[in-house]
């Protein structure tokens, strides 16, 4: 399942280099980038109440497996179009709507799917594992498509992320673990689809987490409409810059993800969702002021590090809240409030940073997250998680 995360998210964020810089140079507006980005999460707005109900119903493998097979033909459609010169926009616009519905329905299954293939006392070990597939994904699909986007062979580089997702699916067939949680037949379908948002809202603990979330989602990790731009005009370098740019958060979030692997202590997991959450609003004031390639790969690879630390320890906690029967609903609320925030916040990124530029629209959200972190400390609903006093009972 590991090896199955590494090369399908490794797909995911090649796609999202490679698209990002195709519809920059086709249109020259980092709005329309923006748009992209956000047709390529809005699914995660819509979808997941749904995948979630059939992350509890159905085979957690099987819709993983079916979601990157989507995924693998719509980049097939990208490069033969791109390499025929069909390609325009609206396509590009229509094939990420399809990309986020299925990034949208596998995101749930394989976060509900992990905890049944791991003993309880290693959780953190394996959540910590599957973020470091997720996050620094993004140095090994960028890391593959590199020589081809320093030769702006664009629509060879969404051909080979289609090869990324066909070993993933191959990987994938290797699991035998049939994982699914437990629908009430004695409650309506929309009672059903719902109930993961109703623990959310009603888990003193799970509710706090999820603000953090996101916030953290909001003001420090929705940059891919942004960071073209930046390293186009502020760091004045072509396609081949964004790839660096991502596979130096990439390796920053191999080393993240690898200090925390191994903590088993409460304590030390809160501890650390405070020092990550901190050092990623640094992260982020740093790399949007970065006036050379040197400095922004170096802030990006401690945005990477923290970044993807905070994701792996707030999922911990929340995967170890919440009881398996329903965890595939509550992952998908949990994914529709940070990737919702995150479609949002790219959309008006990307209109903002045309007008007054990347620099302060990235700089003034990681500033805000860091003063929120600072004062988060004295606030009664957050103040037990850097503790870790976290329980599966805390209910309002």
């Amino acid at each position: 399942m590991w090896l199955c995360n590494i090369f399908s998210q490794g797909a995911a964020w090649g796609l999202i280099v490679a698209r990002g810089w195709m519809v920059l140079e086709m249109s020259e507006s980092s709005a329309m980038v923006g748009f992209v980005t956000f047709a390529a999460m809005a699914p995660l707005i819509i979808i997941p109440p749904f995948s979630g109900f059939l992350a509890d119903r159905i085979d957690r493998k099987k819709i993983v497996g079916i979601c990157m097979s989507i995924n693998l033909i719509q980049n097939i459609v990208l490069g033969v179009l791109g390499i025929f010169g069909l390609l325009e926009v609206w396509h590009i616009v229509s094939l990420s709507f399809i990309n986020g519905i299925a990034r949208a329905a596998q995101m749930p299954a394989t976060q509900a799917l992990i905890p049944n293939l791991v003993p309880s006392n290693k959780l953190l070990n394996a959540i910590s594992l599957n973020a470091m597939t997720q996050h620094a994904a993004r140095l090994i699909g960028p890391g593959f498509i590199a020589p081809l986007m320093a030769e702006s062979r664009l629509p060879e580089a969404f051909l080979i992320c289609a090869l990324l997702y066909f070993v993933g699916i191959v990987t994938l067939l290797k699991v035998r673990t049939v994982s699914t949680g437990i629908i009430n037949k004695d409650e309506s379908f929309l009672a059903n689809i719902f109930s993961g948002l109703t623990y959310i809202y009603t888990n003193v603990q799970v509710l706090s987490l999820t603000t953090l979330v996101v916030l953290h989602c909001a003001m420090t990790m929705s940059y891919e409409s942004v960071l073209p731009v930046l390293v186009r005009d502020q760091i004045e370098l072509h396609a081949l810059g964004i790839s660096y740019l991502m596979m130096s958060v990439g390796a920053g979030s191999i080393f993240g993800v690898t200090i925390l692997a191994g903590l088993e202590s409460d304590i030390a997991r809160g501890r650390s969702l405070l020092i990550s959450g901190i050092f990623s609003g640094i992260a982020g004031i740093a790399i949007a002021f970065s006036p050379t390639i040197t400095y922004a790969i170096f802030s990006a690879f401690i945005l990477g590090a923290s970044t993807s630390g905070f994701m792996a320890i707030s999922h911990t906690m929340i995967q170890s809240i919440v009881p398996d029967a329903i965890r595939g609903r509550v992952t998908s609320m949990f994914v529709l409030h940070a990737g919702g925030i995150m479609a949002f916040m790219n959309l008006g990124n990307g209109y903002l940073a045309d007008k007054f530029g990347p620099s302060p629209i990235m700089s003034i959200a990681a500033a805000g997250f860091l003063v929120m972190m600072v004062f988060s400390i004295m606030l009664p609903g957050w103040k037990p998680l850097y503790k870790g006093s976290i329980s599966s009972t805390n209910n309002l």
